[in-house]
């Protein structure tokens, strides 16, 4: 199961990372331009500026893989992966030659 939380872990932190700077980058630009900077005097439009501090990219990033690690939790606990052998071929006196293994739960539809 430690392969499963590696891969899962780091590639959530590389997807909320990556949806962390299109945050960033959406309310920098903020796409609706609207009614914002068309009529307003110099006042408001500094009133409007939208900055995205490194602490709330953090508690987005934060948020997203601890709901990734309640996951990997649940699944840990609830449906184990197990890692199961079989012999494919033996020897005269029944000593494996061959064999392969996959990880498999109780429950699985694979």
């Amino acid at each position: 199961m430690a392969t499963v939380w590696l891969y899962s872990i780091g590639f959530m932190i590389t997807t909320a990372a990556l949806y962390a700077k299109l945050y960033r980058i959406e309310r920098l630009f903020d796409l609706d331009f609207g009614h914002r900077m068309a009529f307003g005097d110099k006042e408001s439009r500094e009133r409007y500026k939208n900055r995205v501090s490194q602490s709330t990219l953090s508690r987005h990033i934060a948020a997203w893989v601890a709901g990734d690690v309640v996951i990997c939790l649940v699944w840990t606990f609830y449906q184990p992966l197990k890692f199961e052998r079989t012999v494919t071929s033996t020897w005269n006196k029944g000593e494996p030659i061959e064999s392969y293994g996959m990880c498999d739960s109780e429950l699985s539809l694979v």
